[in-house]
């Protein structure tokens, strides 16, 4: 731990979830419990669960969060640094303005991640296990502990413009998606 203390910046250590690697580790190893274990187990022996009006609630919510997000990076990449670099953008580790927005939007990213976990636990709640493949539950479970560490450790910089800004876009139009669905259609949440 003291390895970590010496290391870490600063200017995040008040943001909830952020004081100790062991909560967000702790977060992660119950997600996966969840969706591996205790989740299938659970429901082996009951009905799905009609979770259809929660999925597209969380949708709206992921694509205006997500929303919100690219347009605060883009803000941040066009408005508040005065000459930003695509080719390599160093970090502020300055309390300035432009160095706690980077951090505000890499707590923000390491957020949102957290709240992808939820997309593994639906599919366990609507026995779709099938879904919930080694890929799945490494990525979102990667994605947490990887933007806990950038967040910590590196928030800002060119990072926040390649993580928050393409995969915001990726996931707006894939929630849009998800909502533009018909009920009754045979896809992955509308089954």
């Amino acid at each position: 731990m003291d390895y970590i203390n010496e290391r870490k910046d600063d200017r995040s250590a008040h943001l909830p979830l952020v004081d100790s690697p062991l909560l967000v580790l702790g977060i992660v190893v119950s997600y996966l419990y969840f969706v591996l274990r205790y989740g299938p187990r659970h429901m082996a022996n009951r009905k799905p669960y009609n979770v259809l009006g929660i999925i597209k609630a969380y949708n709206l919510f992921q694509m205006a969060a997500n929303g919100l997000l690219f347009l605060r990076v883009c803000y941040a990449v066009f408005v508040l640094h005065d000459n930003f670099s695509f080719r390599c953008q160093p970090i502020d580790y300055t309390k300035s303005k432009v160095g706690m927005h980077e951090v505000y939007d890499s707590y923000a990213y390491f957020l949102l991640k957290l709240c992808d976990l939820a997309d593994t636990v639906f599919f366990v709640l609507r026995k779709k296990q099938s879904h919930v493949s080694f890929l799945h539950v490494y990525h979102h479970s990667f994605m947490v502990l990887t933007t806990y560490c950038a967040l910590v450790f590196i928030p800002g910089g060119h990072g926040i413009l390649l993580d928050d800004g393409l995969e915001k876009r990726t996931t707006i139009s894939c929630n849009f998606g998800v909502l533009d669905m018909p009920i009754g259609a045979e896809f992955v949440w509308c089954q």
